[in-house]
């Protein structure tokens, strides 16, 4: 898959950079979530009993959000049926 290719369009490399770097901090931002979930604080409040709740309804919204840019990043770029038969007819030629 190539994101900034020659034969991509500018408006096609300008969404592929905004996706990527949203893809990266998705990730960050649920590797984050994952360690605050697992690492309990030292000091344990005892009022706010409700605070893991939201921990986790924060982690699978950071989940959501990777999957769906990553699956925008996939569907973008992937190969239409004609490129794929082009770089076939290409290997056969050589």
């Amino acid at each position: 898959m190539n994101l900034f290719g020659k034969e991509k369009e500018l408006i096609f490399k300008i969404v592929n950079g905004i996706l990527l770097i949203w893809f990266i901090a998705g990730i960050v931002i649920t590797a984050n979530s994952i360690i605050d979930l697992i690492i309990a604080d030292p000091y344990v409040n005892p009022y706010n009993r409700g605070e893991n709740t939201y921990q986790i309804k924060f982690l699978l919204g950071a989940i959501a959000n990777v999957i769906i840019v990553g699956l925008a990043l996939f569907f973008i770029n992937k190969p239409s049926k004609t490129e794929l038969e082009t770089k076939d007819e290409n290997k056969e030629i050589k």
